[in-house]
């Protein structure tokens, strides 16, 4: 019996059961599969993006910086078409304002209608929706400053080598664009890449050491990751004030999670040997 194989930019070999979509936005192909492996998963551009089971990233980028410091009023999320990080963030209650930039109306159309917890996430009186770049977002915005950033773009490489959408989320530009958006006290993560195959910058080395100029503190952590090469992905903190293991709280007592918890926020920062050297 044949099977249906999606085969991932790096390699691996996913078998699929059933397409919701695949189309070529104005931005991206998008496909969305429904896999044995992973359960439903997200394929931009022929790497998966998301995936219902191994989701280690979202709950990592979302809950840790929101356990630092005191609770948070003002969250801004950017790359957020999938709803996967609006589902953690509504979980704390305490949060006031929650605004989520997506470039790509199709995509987070797609994900509406596909990912059934998008019900609740969507319909939360918190949530603001704006379909653009996050970069002209941030150049344009003039309100109050964010408590948090988190920033969880799509790669920043297509297939063919040339850049992606998401590649301007990476520079130095936007970082500028995010200290200056950020409150006094405020705290931005920003997805690295993955701990053993990103060779080209930007990746997480090269976003530290840019983060490590502009903020009083910077720190990567890394986790381990069921979707991603080599099993493990590395983060970025940076805040004006906060220290990501001095100053963590438990703001969310009863949070229920697959991955975070209070001992995965602090064994984070314990970084591997042959990752240290990387950044000495």
């Amino acid at each position: 019996m044949l099977k249906n194989i999606f085969i991932n930019r790096d390699g691996m070999e996913i078998e699929y059961d059933k397409v919701f979509c695949d189309v070529d936005s104005k931005y991206q192909p998008i496909r969305i599969f429904e896999t044995k492996k992973f359960g439903k998963i997200i394929v931009l551009d022929d790497i998966m993006f998301q995936a219902e089971q191994g989701d280690e990233l979202t709950e990592m980028a979302v809950h840790l910086p929101l356990n630092v410091g005191p609770k948070k009023k003002r969250v801004l999320l950017i790359g957020e078409g999938d709803g996967f990080a609006l589902k953690e963030i509504v979980k704390h209650r305490y949060i006031e304002t929650i605004d989520a930039v997506e470039i790509d109306g199709d995509l987070l159309d797609m994900c509406k209608k596909i990912f059934l917890f998008n019900n609740k996430v969507w319909s939360d009186n918190r949530v603001k929706i704006y379909v653009e770049d996050g970069k002209k977002y941030l150049e344009d915005y003039n309100g109050k400053p964010y408590d948090v950033i988190i920033s969880t773009p799509a790669n920043t490489y297509k297939k063919d080598g040339s850049k992606n959408i998401a590649f301007p989320l990476f520079q130095k530009s936007f970082l500028t664009l995010v200290y200056k958006n950020l409150s006094n006290d405020g705290i931005f993560v920003t997805d690295g890449s993955t701990a053993h195959y990103a060779d080209n910058p930007p990746n997480w080395i090269s976003i530290y050491k840019d983060l490590k100029k502009k903020f009083k503190i910077a720190k990567p952590y890394f986790f381990a990751s069921k979707r991603m090469p080599g099993g493990s992905f590395v983060l970025i903190y940076a805040s004006k004030r906060f220290d990501p293991m001095k100053n963590m709280r438990n703001n969310l007592p009863l949070l229920k999670t697959n991955y975070y918890n209070s001992d995965m926020h602090k064994a984070a920062f314990a970084l591997p040997e042959f990752l240290r050297r990387k950044i000495k």
